[in-house]
């Protein structure tokens, strides 16, 4: 690849300052509006979601090097991706037949805003590694040469294997897998099993509901990348002309916009 922490962290920050040591090292069926049940598990996707981002950026802090660093960001996105992953096979044992998914809208409908809490708070959790990779770099004591060169290491692991990761993980994975299987699927198969009225009712509100949820997902994953791909940028052109100063005002500045980010 060539190609935040936020202000609530920024105490952390101090820390992972001293541990690097000036150093880089090498690492149903009315398909009625959601029900009190829905609501439930939708809130429960979202407080899952924001404890997962403190844990990981913690440890994104705290770690010694931009290897361990590394290491960090490749498990959480593996890990994510995987815990959704685990969502959907629950969905595709129990949800085998139009009877069953229609007895089921809600945990189908839960899902999709579980994918879509993860897939932002994922991006925004790599936005914040961006700025801590930044920071261990200009806190090290090597050139300012050396320190361009190495931010093209931000751009490998974060915006380019990171970003590809999770598109594929999430957008062309989980949800494309959820379209086969019931938009695609058991759906499909209910065409004959009820009215052309009630067949078309469900499966126009599954395809709402998968649509909304990949446009969001789309979106999300672009804006990151951009985001990424700018601060990387700006950071660059700063230690090109030398001026350390600057490149720290663009990681501040960079740190605040992702705190911006975690309030809408």
């Amino acid at each position: 690849m060539k190609k935040v922490i936020s202000i609530l962290f920024a105490g952390l920050f101090l820390i992972s300052l001293c541990s690097c040591n000036g150093e880089i090292s090498d690492t149903n069926a009315d398909l009625s509006p959601q029900s009190t049940e829905t609501s439930a598990n939708n809130q429960s996707a979202v407080e899952t979601s924001a404890q997962n981002t403190t844990s990981e950026t913690e440890a994104a802090v705290t770690a010694g090097s931009t290897e361990e660093l590394n290491e960090i960001i490749a498990a959480d996105i593996s890990d994510t991706v995987a815990a959704l992953e685990a969502d959907y096979k629950k969905l595709e044992d129990e949800i085998t037949t139009y009877d069953t998914y229609i007895d089921n809208t809600d945990k189908a409908e839960a899902f999709y805003t579980k994918v879509n809490e993860e897939n932002k708070n994922l991006c925004i959790r790599l936005q914040e590694y961006a700025a801590s990779y930044a920071e261990k770099i200009l806190a090290s004591d090597i050139s300012n040469d050396d320190k361009y060169g190495e931010m093209d290491d931000l751009y490998d692991n974060i915006y380019d294997d990171g970003g590809d990761s999770v598109y594929d993980g999430i957008y062309d994975g989980v949800l494309e897998d959820m379209y086969d299987l019931f938009y695609d699927g058991v759906l499909d198969d209910g065409y004959d099993e009820v009215s052309y009225k009630e067949w078309s009712k469900a499966r126009s509100q599954e395809y709402d509901w998968w649509s909304d949820t990949r446009s969001d997902v789309y979106e999300q994953w672009s804006d990151f990348r951009s985001d990424v791909y700018e601060f990387w940028s700006d950071i660059r052109d700063e230690l090109w002309d030398n001026d350390v100063d600057k490149a720290e005002e663009v990681i501040s500045d960079y740190k605040e916009d992702i705190a911006k980010l975690k309030d809408k």
